[in-house]
């Protein structure tokens, strides 16, 4: 017998016919309206990287862009901060999408506004008189980052609640394959293109991140004819929800391992394209073919990821890649100015890393987050604490880098300046930070259901 939940979700989809075909999966859909579902959120996901390799606030081409409206490089923080405190409109888009007569029309509607958004800000910025620049693109940037985090814990938990328990490490790492493919290009495609602009003339990144906003727009096409799961279409989240998220325990020791694993990485990566670009002196599109390197090594371990964390979980995968992020601070703080190859072989290193750490990441994620009906809270509590902190690691950032300015040390041969100093400070804070990660959790070794 059917589920009265089921029923109901399926009354208001029309998928009554399907039902008579196909048994229901746990998510409240059937197997073919699981597949199309989960062929549509991969080209959303896609299609979204494409415009978050062009517009996210850490990318070359926004580092080159804000550089050329002239702002002064230590200040990049700022800017990252200002995207990262926008996470907090997530809480508003719960409270909102639970009034809302149909869940995923609130979702892809809201959702095309902030590319909207972030194509009249970049086109329009470099016409305002340069003592503007800095403060309308953070606002402006701050806006579009909104509207994305009003239905951020929506849509995760939209793909948390249709991936097949047993499949999501093999599941992901395979998605991590053609999202890692798509973003090459796209790289590639971008680096050389922004060679040809003028250094110090911000019309033509500009240009090039409005064209990343419409393939923004383009992503949500997909999720307008697929299926919402009976658990996201009938969630409800209220103030007393959130509030008893903290007491569930798996939840939140994954949650402080995460915050104390990223405390290096918060105030390391506002810098690594202002270091790439102004401190090495490196082209559009040399850094491209090192991103490149980065992601075709997340290619080529991504099956190995996936197959590793289904069968040792998470906390054993990060453990055992988590020294080769030690080793990835440390490469940056050897390079300077006609010594680039450390930093070549540190994207090749931290590619290796990132292929486990993405995929032990959303893993842990399904398997802390309950089957509840408060179940987007949990999505919405864990970007609020990550973008949160790492915006507040971003404001800290600029007062450490600048406190740096001045100071240079020397041992033999090896030369440190501002921001050598900066990634080896996080190469320190990384060993402690390792210890985080004991706090992920650990499944027993078992054999996933087909």
């Amino acid at each position: 017998m059917e589920r009265p939940a089921e029923l109901a979700f399926a009354a208001r989809q029309g998928i009554f016919s399907d039902m008579a075909r196909e048994p229901y999966l746990p998510s409240g859909l059937s197997r073919a309206q699981t597949r199309k579902t989960l062929a549509s959120l991969n080209v959303n996901i896609w299609l979204r990287s494409v415009c978050d390799t062009i517009c996210a606030g850490t990318t070359f081409v926004f580092v080159a862009f804000a550089l050329a409206l002239g702002v002064p490089k230590e200040r990049m923080g700022y800017l990252s901060s200002a995207l990262g405190l926008a996470c907090i409109l997530q809480l508003v888009g719960l409270m909102l999408s639970g009034r809302a007569s149909n869940k995923k029309r609130f979702v892809v509607t809201l959702a095309m506004l902030e590319p909207m958004v972030l194509i009249g800000a970049v086109l329009l910025v470099p016409f305002a008189p340069p003592a503007w620049r800095f403060s309308i693109l953070a606002l402006a940037m701050f806006a579009a980052a909104g509207l994305l985090h009003l239905t951020k814990p929506l849509t995760e938990e939209w793909s948390a609640a249709t991936i097949p328990a047993g499949l999501r490490g093999r599941y992901l790492g395979r998605r991590l394959q053609v999202l890692t493919v798509v973003t090459i290009g796209t790289v590639l495609i971008v680096g050389f293109l922004a060679q040809r602009f003028d250094t110090e003339n911000p019309i033509g990144f500009g240009v090039l991140m409005a064209i990343g906003g419409l393939f923004g727009w383009l992503a949500l096409l997909p999720l307008r004819h697929v299926s919402l799961p009976t658990l996201s279409a009938e969630s409800q989240v209220s103030i007393a929800d959130l509030a008893g998220i903290w007491r569930h325990g798996p939840f939140m020791r994954y949650l402080l391992g995460l915050l104390i694993f990223a405390v290096p990485f918060a105030v390391a990566i506002p810098y690594y394209q202002v270091f790439h670009l102004d401190i090495l002196g490196l082209d559009t599109a040399r850094i491209a073919v090192m991103q490149t390197g980065y992601l075709v090594t997340k290619v080529a371990v991504s099956r190995l990821a996936g197959r590793w964390c289904d069968r040792y979980g998470p906390r054993r995968i990060m453990l055992l890649v988590a020294p080769l992020y030690l080793l990835f601070f440390f490469m940056y703080a050897l390079a300077r100015p006609g010594l680039a190859w450390p930093v070549y072989a540190a994207w090749i290193i931290v590619g290796t890393a990132d292929s486990f750490y993405f995929v032990a990441y959303i893993s842990a994620i399904y398997s802390t987050v309950p089957a509840a009906r408060n179940r987007s809270a949990y999505f919405a509590v864990l970007n609020l604490g990550m973008l949160g902190f790492y915006a507040l690691g971003a404001a800290l950032a600029v007062p450490l880098v600048q406190s740096l300015r001045e100071v240079e040390i020397t041992i033999g041969s090896w030369h440190m300046e501002q921001f050598q100093l900066h990634y080896l400070i996080c190469a320190l804070v990384m060993l402690p930070a390792i210890g985080g990660l004991l706090l992920f959790p650990s499944k027993s070794r078992r054999r996933p259901s087909p």
